[in-house]
């Protein structure tokens, strides 16, 4: 019973920020402390919907990259360079704030973007395309990069050569969203080999 109480409170908390959050949420912008010539920011990281930590972010391609990570990509990013292909991030780091957004934008029942619980709760097959529920998102970790992969050799380069620098696919549904898991040693692992997905 003390669990459940426990479970209850928690959730209610979280209700309550996410709440006193929406109506800042139609328009996020990147902070302008995050420029390249300020001086450093961290921002929260999350797991499980918890802040678990803190990272210095870094401008890539006018989106924000987590310290932690950015070498790595970076890294990748030069070497496409050298066989002329152009690696674009569409989305990197994000916050609590941004991804509840995302769920009020890909909600599947429009009726229901103005229910902070269900935005918070729900699964994400309920939005579309699928986004994962604020804090729990790979995203709010610093880890995954939305990658445009709308040129076909963008993809076949990525499917190549990412898992040599820790970059995996883990969304079968989404050819764009690499993740940083560098003790991964098969691209396959999340998205398996024989998956339509991977045609180009």
């Amino acid at each position: 019973m003390k669990k459940l109480w426990l479970l209850f409170i928690l959730l209610l908390a979280t209700v309550t920020q996410a709440t006193s959050l929406l109506p800042n949420l139609i328009e996020v912008k990147i902070p302008e402390e995050t420029k390249v010539d300020s001086k450093p920011i961290y921002y929260p990281i999350y797991s499980g919907g918890i802040v678990i930590d803190s990272s210095e972010v870094i401008l890539l391609d006018d989106q924000r990259v987590s310290k932690s990570v950015y070498a790595a990509f970076k890294t990748m990013v030069d070497s496409a360079a050298k066989d002329s292909i152009f690696l674009h991030i569409n989305s990197a780091y994000r916050t609590f704030e941004e991804q509840l957004l995302l769920r009020i934008n890909n909600v599947k029942r429009k009726r229901m973007k103005n229910d902070t619980l269900f935005l918070l709760i729900s699964e994400s097959k309920e939005f579309h395309p699928v986004t994962a529920k604020p804090g729990h998102s790979s995203h709010n970790r610093g880890t995954a990069f939305d990658i445009s992969t709308t040129e076909k050799k963008v993809f076949v380069w990525l499917k190549e050569n990412a898992i040599k620098y820790g970059f995996v696919r883990t969304v079968r549904s989404e050819k764009w969203h690499w993740e940083y898991l560098p003790e991964t040693t098969d691209q396959y692992q999340y998205v398996k080999a024989k998956h339509r997905s991977w045609r180009t």
